[in-house]
C-alpha cells in the first residue's frame, strides 16, 4: 500500500505539469481564435511553441529550485559520445519506422520552429521532468532496475501514438541509463537533443544508413558501457 502511495505521489507533479501545459495551450489557442479568427493549425504549428517557452522555463526553474539533486561534472568527450549515441539511435529507429510504415505524414511545422521546439526546448523540459525529477524520486523507494523501467515507461506513455511510444521507450531507456550512470542532466539533454534534431531531417528509408547507424549505435553503446564506472543495476 505504501509503495502505491509513494508511486502516485511521485507521478502527481508530472500530471499537474502536463495538465497545466494543456490548459495553457487551450487558453492561448482560444485567445488567438477570438482575436484573429484565423487558421488554428498555423498558430499551433508555427507560433504556439514560442509562446510556451516562458512556461517551460518556469517549470524547469521550479524543479531545479525545489529538488536539489547532484549534477556531477564530466569531461567533454562524454558530451561528444552522448550526442553521437543520440544521433545513431534516432537514425536507426527512424529507419526501422520508415521500413515498416510506408506513408508517414509530412510535418507542417516550419524548420526553425521544429528545431527550437523539438530539439532544444522539448529535450531540456523533458529531461528535467523525467530524469532529474522522476528518476531520482522513484529511486528513493525502488531498486535501480525497477526505477529505470518505471521512468522509461512513464516517459513513453506521454508520447501518445503507438509509434511515438515505442520510439520514446527505447530512447527513454538509453536516457535513463546514461543519467543513472553519470548523474549529469546535461549529458542526457545532449543525447535527447541529438536524437530529436536528426529526426527532423530524416525523410525516407535507406538500407545503407540503417546498417551504418546500427554499427555506430553498437560502438557508442559499448564505449559507454565499457567505462570503468559501469552501470549498476542490482536487484
Amino acid at each position: 500500500m505504501n509503495y502505491i502511495k509513494n508511486l502516485i505521489k511521485s507521478l502527481i507533479p508530472i500530471l499537474v505539469i502536463y495538465i497545466l501545459n494543456y490548459l495553457v495551450i487551450i487558453i492561448l489557442s482560444l485567445i488567438y481564435t477570438l482575436l484573429f479568427n484565423n487558421n488554428l493549425d498555423i498558430f499551433i504549428n508555427n507560433y504556439l511553441p514560442y509562446l510556451l517557452i516562458p512556461y517551460f522555463v518556469l517549470i524547469i526553474l521550479f524543479i531545479k529550485h525545489k529538488y536539489k539533486y547532484p549534477n556531477n561534472k564530466t569531461n567533454i568527450s562524454k558530451y561528444y559520445l552522448s550526442l553521437s549515441l543520440g544521433i545513431s539511435l534516432s537514425v536507426f529507429l527512424n529507419m526501422i519506422i520508415f521500413l515498416i510504415i510506408k506513408d508517414i505524414p509530412t510535418p507542417t511545422t516550419n524548420l526553425i520552429t521544429s528545431i527550437i521546439s523539438s530539439a532544444i526546448i522539448g529535450p531540456i523540459f523533458e529531461e528535467y521532468i523525467f530524469r532529474y525529477y522522476l528518476l531520482n524520486k522513484i529511486k528513493t523507494f525502488n531498486n535501480n532496475t525497477i526505477s529505470i523501467l518505471i521512468g522509461t515507461t512513464i516517459f513513453a506513455i506521454v508520447h501518445t501514438s503507438i509509434t511515438n511510444i515505442i520510439f520514446a521507450f527505447i530512447l527513454g531507456l538509453f536516457l535513463n541509463l546514461i543519467y543513472h550512470k553519470y548523474k549529469n542532466i546535461n549529458l542526457s539533454i545532449v543525447l535527447h537533443t541529438g536524437a530529436n534534431l536528426i529526426a527532423i531531417f530524416l525523410k525516407e528509408y535507406n538500407f545503407l544508413i540503417l546498417i551504418l547507424s546500427f554499427l555506430n549505435l553498437l560502438i557508442y553503446s559499448l564505449i559507454f558501457l565499457k567505462n570503468k564506472n559501469q552501470i549498476s543495476l542490482h536487484l
